[in-house]
């Protein structure tokens, strides 16, 4: 007990190790500065590594093709020859690609707002 007595006595009396004098402290701007400089630089290669591996994860997901449709060869039905040439369409069926994009953003909505 007189140990207890004897550090609150010493407390008391300043001998502990607290915050020093009041006065006017200096404030180093440099220091948050690189702080804040480093930190920056961590996140813009993480963000750089992580655009990479989704660029190079969707490029493989993506099919590689020629830019033209197919040309169907059917045969001779009575002695005539049948080929479909769906480059003749392409202009229709380039419409598809964006009526099921609405179509899928028309459906989100629904789920989001219903």
């Amino acid at each position: 007990m007189q140990g207890v007595e004897k550090g609150i006595k010493g407390l008391s009396q300043g001998d502990g190790k607290g915050k020093g004098a009041p006065g006017n402290g200096a404030f180093d701007p440099s220091v948050p500065a690189a702080a804040s400089a480093e930190a920056e630089a961590e996140f813009n290669a993480a963000l750089a590594a992580a655009k990479s591996g989704f660029s190079s994860l969707f490029a493989n997901m993506l099919p590689a093709g020629g830019g033209e449709l197919p040309i169907i060869d059917i045969g001779t039905i009575k002695g005539v020859p049948v080929v479909i040439d769906m480059n003749r369409y392409a202009g229709q069926l380039a419409i598809i690609g964006n009526v099921m994009v609405f179509a899928a953003l028309v459906f989100a909505v629904y789920i989001v707002l219903g």
